[in-house]
């Protein structure tokens, strides 16, 4: 898909979710998977990191995630939480 967008479109930003680096059943862990989700987009011209499209506009992806207990207050997502990255392998 990436790729077809990218003969479309003069430019393609991409920024990686937590589902993108979920990894089961694979012994690849979500660092690696990431690090090659960006190797991926640079060989194909996607880009990941932030850059001009016009002389006064920029984008700027940032690699973060929203958890909801980042906010004390949202205890209703506190359920969640488990779940939020289980399918990630961080080493």
């Amino acid at each position: 898909i990436l790729s077809s967008l990218v003969k479309r479109y003069r430019h393609v930003f991409y920024v990686p979710g937590n589902h993108e680096l979920w990894t089961p059943g694979t012994t690849s862990d979500s660092i690696s998977k990431f690090l090659e989700i960006l190797e991926l987009c640079d060989r194909i011209g996607v880009h990941t990191r932030p850059g001009l499209i016009h002389p006064k506009l920029a984008v700027v992806p940032l690699f973060s995630w929203y958890k909801g207990s980042f906010i004390p207050s949202r205890t209703w997502y506190h359920d969640q939480e488990s779940t939020f990255d289980g399918a990630c392998r961080w080493s």
